[in-house]
């Protein structure tokens, strides 16, 4: 069997997009609570390294959107990623 690595690997545009806007949103207000709306990446790995950078995620496969918005509190930030991101998973 041969194993052909395909180069560059890593995650999609969108995916690093999102990322790169959530860092900067938690960079810009590092006292405020960041939540990601959905997962950006579907790996529990990367999913535990954004929860360890302190990025709450919430997830709608767990509970409806509603429910989780009216959970936020007022300076909350909420990082959306857009449906052409999601819809990939």
């Amino acid at each position: 069997m041969e194993i052909i690595v395909v180069e560059p690997h890593g995650y999609c545009a969108g995916v690093c997009r999102a990322l790169a806007l959530a860092r900067k949103a938690k960079a810009e207000n590092p006292e405020k609570r960041i939540f990601l709306l959905g997962a950006p990446v579907h790996n529990e790995i990367a999913t535990r390294s954004l929860e360890q950078e302190g990025f709450v995620l919430l997830d709608e496969r767990e509970k409806d959107l509603e429910s989780h918005l009216l959970s936020l509190e007022r300076g909350d930030i909420v990082v959306r990623l857009s449906p052409a991101v999601r819809a990939a998973h």
